[in-house]
């Protein structure tokens, strides 16, 4: 991952779009470790003024994107395969990028496998299904409140399971 991260910083200098970042970071990263190794991603630039976010994913768990108070909305997965998996140029047709613009009240939720794959004691999954309802059931609440309730509503379902993977979550909310 810190090589990714490298890779990333000296690449985003470059203002170039999504889609292109996640395919020269393959390249380098494809390049420089054994197969096997694989990193999933999204890529996105948001422009907090007009609301326009455009991002690319390599095999990241899809962006779940919501519409105002009314807590419609949809998964977002565009095309694309972890970092590392395949050679540049089947990588480079293998994915596309996605660009959406936020209205007031809209939310984009990004977030590790972590939080599905929780397990509880009969080792069964909290789910894809479970987090959207979470989330929609919270979306009046400030993002940062909406991740620290779900932790707790993980670590419930949890019970004295050990987490199997490492959670990490973004909400942005556009305001106005």
């Amino acid at each position: 991952m810190t090589m990714v991260k490298g890779f990333l910083k000296a690449l985003a200098i470059q203002a170039l779009e999504p889609a292109r970042i996640l395919s020269e970071t393959n390249a380098l990263f494809y390049a420089n470790v054994e197969r096997g190794n694989f990193i999933s991603m999204i890529y996105g630039i948001l422009d907090s003024r007009s609301g326009e976010f455009i991002f690319a994913r390599a095999g990241h768990n899809p962006l779940l994107f919501l519409f105002g108070k009314s807590a419609e909305g949809q998964w977002l997965s565009p095309r694309g395969i972890g970092l590392g998996l395949v050679p540049d140029q089947k990588f480079r047709s293998s994915i596309t990028q996605e660009k959406i613009q936020l209205q007031a009240g809209d939310m984009l939720v990004l977030y590790t496998d972590g939080y599905p794959e929780a397990m509880n004691e009969k080792s069964e999954q909290f789910g894809e299904e479970s987090l959207q309802k979470f989330i929609k059931q919270h979306i009046d609440l400030p993002a940062a409140e909406i991740i620290r309730i779900l932790e707790i509503a993980i670590k419930k379902w949890e019970g004295n399971q050990t987490a199997l993977d490492d959670r990490t979550m973004v909400v942005i909310k556009k305001l106005g």
